[in-house]
């Protein structure tokens, strides 16, 4: 009996929306990718639900005929390759001619379509990847795609997908990255009914760049652009003191579609080197212009990866390019200028010119900053002496403060020996306890603010943040909206960093999006980190009877020796190592 078989073309099309659509944004992308390859000026995106129970995309493109419009529901069929060889210098965003029969696979699917200078359109309707029914309908020239309950015939597919507001934001990010490579095409977001994005046509880049990412935003972006060998680079590096605790303020773009690159990124961070503290990422917004050829886009079923035929020089290129624009803005270090004055050809050239040097220390204060508005705020937070803490708190305590190393490091003694105390893990893991405590009391105190702190988010971070609110609430923090994309913080935990304020905003909506996957017990704590970032930081100054209150409340803590993301508080040297350095044993 024979055991392998031919699957059915049902079969087929649902494996191959597997790969194609894995969620509402996914779907979005290969409509969005479509509406652009047909040369369309006006895109409009209506989304419902997130998208689980509709998505509408019409544009104002070329349209198809009656016969092109059915023939498109076919796999593979598609008007942008014709042979094997052409997949070698792809130039349009999609080739593949999967992305309309996967997504009419796993929803009930309609086109209206209508050619430039045609007198009338085609309505074809598809449910489940059946064709159902085909019309002649009037419709000025362009496509309106229509997806209602995606995956409705998929529901193990539909089981997992996210949130109405974590799939309504990507499907934000994804139209905000598209809209910032084509800011001549006129973009209008639209969910439940409510206008989320409008970007109008412009000829200007840093106007698009402002509408997607938002005023302030935009203001810290330093534009450059740097060709070579046939390569342009050019774009927006970020201000260095402007940064996120993950990627995702980087967006990367090869001949005008989004991508992942490693290489890409790779050179991004290597511009900030010596510029930004580790563990943080700079915003950028790179565009790469290259040769079809030199490229090739189908190497990942989504299209998101690509893959250049020479890594290391893509990357030398942006390296340089970023680099100049950051030294003649007078932010990067001089002894780096001349290193990219010409091509580097070898890795090894690269790890001479990047050696590490250290960073120059930023004097700064515990009890008083700048806040992002200019206004100095003071912190009212920690008791200013030992004495103020509690007695139970005072006889846990077995560190006698000494001195501050480095305005970092607190040097304290035990009965054992000298303890050094890492000042911004010991404090992330006093707050860490203190909002967890308060979490299980219900919430945490709120401070009302004298002057309320706007922070403008993107068009995708809202709806997290709006999702967020009430946990935001119960840590202390009261924020609400102001405008589509503007909240004011009104309150935050007694114990928190005035300055920093819009800085753990966006660390808390980073987190926020990276752990949307986790347990809710799970997400609560990432999230609970995420806010501890506004602990006292390296390079703060403390004054002596701060740093004392600081050592107290760490060895009241349950978990004193590490901070909340597993990094050591402290390091021991007994008096019998002491000792045996200097010879005395």
């Amino acid at each position: 009996m024979n055991r392998i078989r031919v699957l059915s073309d049902d079969v087929a099309n649902k494996i191959a929306a597997g790969e194609v659509v894995e969620n509402p944004a996914s779907a979005v992308k290969e409509l969005l990718e479509n509406a652009l390859d047909a040369e369309s000026t006006e895109i409009t995106v209506e989304i419902k639900s997130g998208g689980k129970s509709y998505i509408s995309l019409a544009d104002n493109g070329t349209g198809m005929s009656r016969d092109d419009a059915v023939l498109a529901i076919e796999r593979h069929s598609t008007s942008k390759i014709r042979s094997a060889s052409d997949l070698e210098k792809v130039v349009t965003l999609g080739f593949r001619g999967e992305a309309i029969p996967s997504i009419a696979s796993v929803s009930r699917f309609s086109i209206t379509t209508c050619e430039r200078d045609a007198l009338i359109g085609t309505f074809v309707k598809v449910d489940g990847g059946k064709l159902v029914n085909v019309v002649e309908v009037g419709r000025p020239p362009g496509t309106t795609v229509e997806v209602r309950n995606l995956f409705y015939n998929v529901p193990a597919r539909r089981k997992y997908l996210r949130s109405v507001e974590q799939e309504a934001a990507a499907i934000c990010r994804l139209v905000d990255a598209y809209a910032l490579a084509y800011p001549g095409v006129y973009f209008r977001l639209v969910h439940n009914e409510r206008e989320v994005l409008l970007a109008p046509k412009t000829d200007r880049m840093e106007e698009r760049l402002a509408k997607v990412l938002g005023k302030k935003t935009a203001e810290q972006f330093i534009p450059f652009r740097y060709e070579e060998k046939g390569v342009v680079a050019w774009g927006f590096a970020g201000h260095p003191s402007v940064t996120r605790t993950n990627r995702m303020g980087q967006l990367l773009y090869v001949n005008n579609r989004p991508v992942v690159s490693p290489p890409l990124y790779y050179a991004v961070m290597l511009s900030y080197k010596t510029l930004v503290p580790k563990g943080r990422y700079p915003l950028a917004v790179l565009f790469v212009e290259i040769a079809p050829e030199f490229v090739d886009m189908n190497v990942h079923p989504t299209k998101k990866e690509v893959r250049f035929k020479n890594e290391w020089a893509i990357r030398d290129i942006v390296l340089r390019g970023i680099s100049r624009a950051l030294k003649e803005a007078d932010l990067a270090p001089h002894f780096l200028s001349d290193q990219y004055e010409k091509p580097v050809e070898a890795k090894g050239d690269f790890e001479k010119a990047l050696a590490r040097h250290s960073e120059p220390k930023a004097p700064g204060a515990w009890r008083e900053r700048e806040s992002a508005g200019g206004e100095r705020m003071s912190r009212q937070a920690e008791p200013e002496t030992e004495a103020e803490l509690p007695m139970k708190m005072r006889r846990r305590s077995s560190l006698r403060f000494l001195s501050q190393l480095s305005d970092s490091y607190i040097l304290a003694e035990d009965e054992e020996g000298l303890v050094v105390v890492d000042q911004h893990a010991a404090h992330e893991r006093v707050l860490y306890e203190k909002i967890m405590q308060g979490l299980k009391g219900g919430s945490c105190p709120a401070q009302r603010l004298l002057l309320p702190t706007t922070v403008e988010v993107s068009s995708g971070e809202s709806f997290v943040l709006k999702e967020n609110a009430e946990f935001l609430r119960r840590i202390g923090f009261e924020v609400r909206p102001f405008g589509e994309r503007t909240f004011i913080v009104e309150a935050v935990p007694p114990f928190f960093l005035m300055g920093d304020i819009k800085k753990a905003v966006h660390d808390f909506l980073t987190a926020a999006q990276e752990s949307r996957h986790e347990r809710d017990s799970e997400r609560e704590k990432v999230l609970v980190r995420s806010a501890c970032r506004s602990a006292v930081m390296a390079h703060d100054r403390m004054k002596a009877e701060e740093c004392e209150a600081l050592l107290a409340r760490l060895m009241s803590a349950e978990s004193p020796h590490t901070c909340p993301h597993g990094r050591p508080t402290m390091i021991k040297m007994s008096l019998k190592e002491i000792e045996k350095r200097f010879m005395r044993r």
